[in-house]
């Protein structure tokens, strides 16, 4: 049984039969449609240098190959053409560009002038700095000073007093504990112990603030003078991240002749290593304050 049964006179036959050939030309599939046309799927090698990605072009009856503006871009290639991202960019568009279509195995030689390529840009900011290893231990500093008799009294071996200075601390990664204290003894006279400093600091070196309690010596400003105190105390400290920059730098760029490797150096601490290759690159400084 037919699923529809419809019966045409003459115009409306010939109607019927024109929608069908004109829906099959300029419908969504006739307009893209191109059998000569072929979508490729290259390795990309600039200037002599693999660019380590897979890209999307498009091979012409004619032999011409164009891609996207989107993959142009992660390509690095500065087009200088405006264009839709649904438009194709011809290779023989950009100017200074060459190309070589490698069938056999898939690739495409493109050589071009670094003025048209994009700088790639690093930013330090991703490598973290050396992060601080905190673990358990204490130690114990002490400075023993005695005094002696003398001969012509006949009495070589005799103290006349003893004192003895100790600084000890104990640590864990939940902070330090500091102690000092003097201990003072004499012929005739009561052993006298005398408290000096007693602190407990913590430092957060993600967020470079040290807190400290206790006994502690404030910072002085250049028209100031620092005084002892007894309390509570916090600060920023920047001494607990060396890799960091806290005043405005301008980026770090340049153009590598060869596939090259980049290491950035701040205060000798080796905070930035990336391989780049042939072509101009920078690298940013983030500001941190």
């Amino acid at each position: 049984m037919p699923l529809l049964n419809c019966k045409f006179g003459g115009k409306e036959r010939v109607v019927f039969v024109l929608a069908v050939v004109l829906g099959a030309v300029f419908g969504p599939e006739g307009l893209r449609a191109n059998p000569e046309q072929k979508n490729l799927q290259l390795e990309v090698f600039i200037n002599g240098a693999p660019a380590h990605m897979i890209s999307s072009f498009v091979l012409f009856p004619d032999g011409t190959v164009g891609a996207a503006p989107s993959e142009l871009e992660e390509l690095g290639l500065h087009t200088g053409l405006r264009r839709s991202a649904n438009e194709v960019i011809l290779l023989d568009e950009i100017p200074t560009l060459k190309y070589e279509y490698v069938e056999r195995t898939q690739k495409i030689l493109i050589t071009i002038d670094d003025a048209h390529r994009e700088a790639r840009i690093f930013n330090l900011r991703r490598d973290a700095g050396p992060r601080a290893q905190a673990g358990w231990g204490a130690v114990l500093n002490y400075d023993l000073l005695s005094t002696t008799g003398s001969f012509r009294a006949l009495r070589p071996f005799w103290s006349g007093g003893t004192s003895l200075t100790v600084d000890g601390r104990a640590f864990s990664p939940y902070g330090t504990f500091e102690q000092s204290a003097i201990i003072a003894a004499a012929l005739n006279q009561d052993t006298q112990a005398i408290r000096l400093d007693s602190s407990y600091r913590y430092s957060d070196q993600e967020r470079m603030i040290s807190w400290g309690a206790g006994d502690a010596i404030n910072g002085g400003l250049p028209w100031t003078r620092p005084i002892r105190i007894g309390g509570v105390q916090a600060q920023s400290n920047f001494a607990l991240r060396p890799d960091l920059v806290t005043m405005p730098l301008p980026s770090l760029g340049g153009t590598a002749a060869v596939p090259s490797t980049v290491d950035v150096y701040v205060n000798n601490i080796k905070t930035f290593s990336q391989d780049v290759g042939a072509g101009p690159f920078s690298v940013t400084v983030p500001v941190e304050v």
